[in-house]
């Protein structure tokens, strides 16, 4: 019940570390574009480079951070990826060039990276196993509350102060709130019971079960969550980039359009946590497999219903609902695949494939558009990605069941476990 309680509180310790930082880097770039464009006169494709170099800085940073993550503690991980985007919020508001932005844009991708998804999703990982996918639902929730939230409050410090202030305002909670959290509450995992000492981070992962990386490498479920997490992000990261504009093509204003964007964010949150807790009963690989179809189906109801306007806004929510499940699920479908012992490494390799994902949807997304002046073709590309990614996903064996005593009569005594409940 103790150990329950703990993994409770850093739960909602890392929900407000994702909502102040990795929510806030993910969801609030677009808040600055027209800003930039109307001081710098810069155009858009200019611009959308610092996006670009947000997602690719932070694919390499977790490939780092899921290394360190199976040798050092989760918090001093995460607090300097905060430390690190800190910085890049304070750098972007002094800036008085493109270059500037590039760097600072690139200190918040790293800093988004080592503080965002990897380590919260292994932390919560190892300490939920029964409750696992309702754990992780609720603390990946935290990033769209973050946009959200910020959304609505930065968005209005920069109609009325600026953008330089609207940096800043990013920054000032990360530093002030999210740092001493972490380093105050989190723990990489709940301590092995009989264990004659406390173990290292890199002690307590050699004795969970699962796979090594070189292991999990020849591993066909390995790749096809890879695959599949790739996928994802080509096919689902385009929407915040032209669903806004695909919306203002239907005739809505371009405040109409971003206020129905907006309703995704709470249709994303309720499909974390009801996916997270269903998947806690069918598995996370038959629930994220149900929830790749679903995407698959809004991406071709963006065609034919959205331009019926009074079914608008139940089609962005029905989007909405699978849109942020797999941020949550591809954890734990790792978990159920390969096990926990090196969960951070592979976590890193998969949250990289998943930003070269992210990188290209969004420009191969627009060219279809340039080319056929119709989102049309784009969208039915994303949904046979999302189907196709489905079957992957399907095709994940599920090898390891989690058994905490032979785990911990192994650390009492000092030796390794075998590997238990193989499938």
């Amino acid at each position: 019940m103790e150990q329950e309680r703990r993994g409770w509180l850093i739960v909602a310790v890392l929900f407000v570390v994702l909502v102040l930082c990795y929510g806030t880097v993910l969801n609030t770039v677009g808040m600055f574009v027209t800003p930039l464009a109307k001081e710098f006169g810069w155009g858009r494709a200019k611009i959308s480079v610092l996006t670009s170099a947000i997602a690719l800085m932070s694919g390499v940073a977790s490939l780092l951070a899921g290394w360190m993550l199976d040798r050092t503690e989760a918090k001093y991980v995460m607090a300097a990826g905060v430390a690190i985007a800190t910085g890049g919020y304070v750098l972007a508001s002094q800036a008085d060039s493109f270059s500037m932005l590039l760097c600072a844009h690139t200190l918040l991708g790293i800093g988004m990276g080592a503080a965002g998804l990897v380590p919260a999703s292994m932390v919560v990982a190892n300490w939920f196993e029964a409750r696992r996918g309702f754990a992780l639902g609720v603390t990946i929730s935290g990033s769209s509350i973050g946009g959200l939230i910020n959304n609505l409050v930065v968005g209005h410090a920069i109609a009325s102060h600026g953008w330089r202030v609207g940096y800043i305002l990013l920054a000032i909670p990360m530093a002030v709130i999210a740092i001493p959290l972490l380093l105050l509450t989190v723990e990489t995992r709940p301590p092995m019971h009989g264990a004659e000492k406390r173990l290292s981070v890199r002690e307590a992962s050699a004795l969970l079960p699962g796979l090594e990386v070189r292991e999990a490498l020849r591993s066909s479920s390995f790749w096809l969550l890879l695959f599949s997490t790739f996928c994802f992000w080509f096919a689902v990261n385009p929407t915040e980039t032209h669903l806004i504009p695909y919306f203002i093509g239907l005739g809505y204003s371009q405040t109409t359009a971003a206020s129905i964007f907006s309703l995704l964010f709470p249709s994303v949150i309720l499909g974390k946590l009801v996916m997270g807790r269903w998947a806690d009963r069918i598995t996370g690989r038959l629930a994220l497999t149900i929830d790749f179809i679903l995407e698959g189906i809004a991406f071709v109801a963006f065609i034919y219903v959205a331009p019926h306007k009074g079914l608008i806004v139940p089609l962005v929510m029905f989007a909405g609902f699978p849109g942020g499940v797999p941020l949550s699920m591809v954890p734990m479908v790792q978990a159920e695949a390969l096990g926990l012992k090196r969960f951070g490494s592979l976590a890193g390799l998969v949250g990289f494939v998943g930003t070269l994902g992210a990188t290209l949807g969004p420009i191969a997304v627009g060219w279809l558009f340039d080319m056929l002046d119709s989102y049309a073709l784009a969208f039915e590309g994303c949904a046979v990605v999302m189907l196709v990614g489905a079957m992957a996903v399907f095709n994940c064996s599920a090898r390891y069941r989690e058994v905490s005593v032979p785990v911990q009569a192994a650390a009492a005594s000092g030796g390794q476990p075998n590997p238990i409940g193989i499938e």
